[in-house]
């Protein structure tokens, strides 16, 4: 049902197409995101602890308030994507492209893995 908070630890959705999918609120703790399609997704509010989002299609994608501390998103293509109040504390972005990030500066990075990050601040 809309508005509901799925709960899935360990979720195995790698290569899953995920576009303009609605999976906000949701907690999906480590779960494979490895290599999703998930342009235009909405993961508003949603929980990523530790979720393996390497090479994820996160392009024009919504993070607004989402909580991805220890997440790997090595190679992850957030171009355009909305980044108000994510928390990307500790989460590998090696390789990531930012290009055009909505809200980047309001985003947390602290301890964050930044090597080869396209489209931060200088």
């Amino acid at each position: 049902m809309p508005g509901d908070v799925v709960v899935q630890h360990e979720a195995q959705l790698a290569d899953a197409v995920l576009t303009n999918a609605d999976p906000a609120r949701s907690h999906l703790v480590r779960a494979d995101l490895r290599r999703i399609q998930a342009a235009g997704a909405h993961f508003d509010d949603t929980y990523l602890t530790g979720a393996e989002m390497e090479d994820a299609d996160l392009k024009r994608a919504s993070l607004v308030r989402a909580s991805l501390p220890g997440a790997i998103l090595r190679g992850a293509d957030l171009r355009q994507a909305g980044l108000r109040d994510a928390d990307f504390t500790g989460a590998d972005l090696t390789g990531a492209d930012l290009t055009g990030a909505k809200n980047l500066s309001t985003a947390g990075f602290d301890g964050a893995v930044l090597k080869d990050t396209r489209g931060l601040p200088a």
